[in-house]
């Protein structure tokens, strides 16, 4: 018996020593197509924390604890695998491109950071990324209302309702008093001084990352000091042609109204004020109430006795003053929105394409207020040898918005809802008020005049790489960030400024940006847990 258990505890310590003895695994993993080694491939332990990516050349390395568990192989673009090590030294896999074919898959894990792409576990920084995913299907118009509560320390806030309406953007707060707070936009490598992401179409962005800490400021310099937004556009993908096309309509209307004076409790107050400006005003306090208010304006007297023989004389436009109109109605509307896209993707390994054009459509909630955007997106990606690729991409925009007076201008529409509930107007009439025609009517501005603005931008990026060994490679690249606004205002003469003549006014800026960057890219690893990437160049830009 002695022996036996003495037999069985060896055994066991036998057992627990194999068990315990780490194997390393490694292999090459290739495309299945073009057998060449698939770079930044994630090897990574079935529920474990302990992955690797493979070489330039596909080649990989993993300790595992003892053999028997699972490795998972995914990379963007690809199928992923997993597979039951089964105690092997050595495994080679052959991955297959997803069948998402046409445009390139938006969940990755790989993070833009400026000069190239890093994996989420190998970031040292604060580094965000928006999902667009998540906000594709959504109704939106700009590029601001996409990264809307998408990610934490962004912080973007409406300046008001209005359409067009600039729109604030904070990365983790302001940082100066004086001088702007507004974050650097990259879009496809192209750093932008026109202001014209907000026009970008969110259907065509593949990917958002936002660089929230100082390590951003070794890219972009001082201009990345209030963070910077990373925008990728869509790209095509090896497969057939694919035709995506989508079409969205709303509505949108303000969901409460103030709660103003009624035509009489208006009326009512006309009276209390013409009492109270007499100047024995208070020998007659104790006669006004509220129901000898509503008595006086229904009896439309033009003069008040008061008991103890003191008299007002009431305007003698009170009298006139029977109408019942809503100012809040007569320039709130329920707004109509309609949204179309259509993309055409596909390729083949030489050469794969993305094209995309969208037109967008919105009424306010303001009458008066709308706007109109057209959209056009190109991209080509080319393998032109096996070490020289090229890309290029371009994005064309064209806006127009009807604007409305800023609210402390005269004529602005919010400004109607001070005007007498109890008056009416007369469209015939130049909108004219029929009683107290000395005052403005916001919708004499509104049908007689046009405030126009006008964007035409183009924002475009063309690249080259050559890969020189495995781990080094030249990348020279150049962009343009066009832009030309226009704001057109004319006012007919049946309007308070363009009184007899009418008046019209005219501005116009124009943006030009171009971008230059020539630079080395140096990737070593040692071993299976040790590598850095060193980037040398040079970058030239002009405004």
């Amino acid at each position: 018996m002695n022996k036996l258990f003495t037999c069985l505890v060896c055994c066991l310590i036998f057992h627990t020593s194999l068990s315990a003895q780490e194997i390393s695994v490694k292999g090459k993993i290739t495309d299945s197509q073009t057998l060449e080694g698939i770079s930044g491939v994630l090897v990574k332990i079935d529920h474990n924390e302990i992955s690797t990516l493979s070489n330039a050349d596909g080649s990989y390395q993993i300790n595992l604890s003892d053999g028997y568990e699972h490795l998972t192989f995914s990379s963007s673009g690809y199928l992923s695998q997993n597979i039951f090590v089964g105690g092997k030294t050595e495994i080679n896999i052959s991955l297959v491109k997803s069948e998402t074919k046409g445009v390139a898959p938006k969940k990755s894990n790989q993070v833009t950071v400026g000069f190239g792409q890093q994996s989420k576990e190998e970031l040292s920084s604060s580094i965000s990324q928006i999902n667009t995913d998540d906000v594709t299907p959504a109704p939106l118009v700009s590029l601001e209302q996409s990264s809307q509560g998408m990610t934490t320390g962004l912080m973007v806030q409406n300046s008001s309702g209005k359409l067009g309406g600039a729109t604030t953007v904070r990365v983790r707060g302001g940082s100066t008093l004086s001088n702007s707070n507004n974050p650097l936009y990259v879009v496809d490598g192209v750093p932008l001084s026109s202001g014209s992401q907000s026009n970008l179409n969110p259907n065509n962005i593949a990917s958002m990352e936002i660089l929230k800490d100082a390590s951003a400021a070794a890219i972009y310099g001082s201009r990345a000091a209030n963070g910077v937004v990373i925008i990728t556009t869509k790209s095509g993908q090896d497969g057939k042609m694919k035709i995506d096309f989508d079409y969205q309509a709303g509505v949108s209307q303000s969901p409460k109204y103030l709660d103003l004076y009624s035509a009489d409790e208006y009326n009512q107050q006309l009276i209390e004020f013409q009492i109270r400006s007499v100047p024995n005003a208070l020998e007659l306090d104790q006669y006004i109430n509220k129901e000898n208010l509503a008595a006086w304006e229904k009896s439309e007297t033009d003069r008040i006795v008061f008991p103890n023989g003191n008299e007002v004389t009431l305007p003698a436009f009170l009298s006139q003053l029977t109408h019942n109109t809503d100012w809040q109605k007569q320039v709130f509307r329920t707004g109509l929105s309609h949204k179309a896209n259509i993309g055409l993707s596909g390729g083949k390994e030489v050469l794969n394409y993305y094209a995309a054009v969208s037109y967008n459509t919105q009424e306010g909630i303001l009458v008066g207020n709308k706007y109109d955007r057209l959209n056009g997106s190109l991209t080509l990606n080319s393998k032109i040898t096996s070490k020289l690729s090229a890309n290029m991409s371009v994005n064309y925009i064209h806006a127009k918005e009807y604007k409305l007076l800023d609210e402390q201008d005269l004529g602005a529409p919010l400004q109607a809802i001070v005007l007498p509930p109890s008056d009416s107007f007369d469209p015939n009439n130049n909108y004219s008020l029929t009683v107290r025609s000395l005052e403005y009517n916001p919708l004499t501005e509104i049908n007689h005049s046009e405030n126009l603005g006008f964007n035409n931008s183009v924002i475009g990026s063309l690249g080259l790489r050559y890969d020189i060994l495995n781990n080094l490679s030249f990348d020279i690249s150049g962009g343009v960030d066009f832009s030309n606004q226009r704001d057109e205002r004319r006012q007919g003469p049946e309007t308070r400024e363009g009184s007899i003549t009418g008046r019209s006014q005219l501005g116009e800026n124009e943006y030009r940006n171009y971008i230059g960057n020539g630079y080395f890219t140096y990737s070593p690893s040692f071993g299976q847990d040790h590598k850095f990437s060193l980037v040398a160049g040079v970058s030239y830009q002009k405004t």
